[in-house]
């Protein structure tokens, strides 16, 4: 059996698509991303700047909706959602560490 069969699976994006648009200029910060968390997992989205980190984490936890692609939080669909509706009792939360920040 599949060791990830038995985890539960608490957020899931199919397909984010993002992108910015400035004028003319259109910066395409994601591009079909999957993505599949589970309860309990410590995640750590590493890469250079400017490569969709803070723009993935912002829409799976809808600070952001994505242009395309579909978000949910423990089975249910979230990105279509009002951003000020209220969260789940079990959200979970985030946090963005950088340079000179502790990750704890």
């Amino acid at each position: 059996m599949d060791a990830t069969a038995t985890r539960e699976v608490i957020f899931r994006a199919e397909g984010l698509t993002k992108v910015y648009r400035m004028g003319e200029v259109e910066v395409h910060a994601l591009r079909g991303v999957d993505l599949v968390l589970y309860a309990g997992e410590f995640v750590v989205l590493l890469g250079p700047s400017g490569c969709g980190k803070s723009t993935t984490l912002k829409n799976i936890v809808g600070l952001l909706r994505p242009d395309a692609g579909e978000v949910y939080f423990d089975g249910e669909r979230i990105d279509p959602q009002p951003m000020v509706q209220p969260r789940p009792r079990r959200w979970p939360g985030v946090r963005w560490c950088g340079p000179g920040r502790p990750w704890r």
